[in-house]
């Protein structure tokens, strides 16, 4: 199962680059949320290159929103969910994206 979720938590750790067998780029990091349930800690991917740019400013600790699909799957002889979002959009308050201007009519 998956859905599209909004994610607002902070960064946990660095942003890793990898590659995947193919050779594609993509980015991987944790980021902590906590709500009135306590804390969970998201897996998330990016796979456009703007994306993983954009992910790799990030510092530990920093506040950061991601968008994107998301699942959860039990992990094996653990009884605890494991939720991973694929982002689409990434939000952060330190490198918002820039603007683009309208070109004059």
């Amino acid at each position: 199962m998956s859905a599209r979720c909004i994610l607002a938590g902070r960064l946990m750790g660095a942003v890793e680059r990898r590659q995947r067998d193919d050779g594609t780029p993509f980015a991987f990091c944790v980021v902590r949320t906590s709500d009135a349930s306590g804390e969970k800690f998201w897996k998330v991917f990016a796979k456009d290159g703007g994306l993983i740019a954009r992910l790799a400013l990030l510092v530990d600790g920093e506040p950061v929103a991601v968008a994107g699909t998301f699942s959860a799957s039990l992990d094996p002889g653990r009884s605890q969910l494991t939720w991973r979002l694929v982002a689409d959009a990434i939000i952060d308050v330190r490198h918002p994206k820039p603007n683009k201007r309208r070109a004059p009519r």
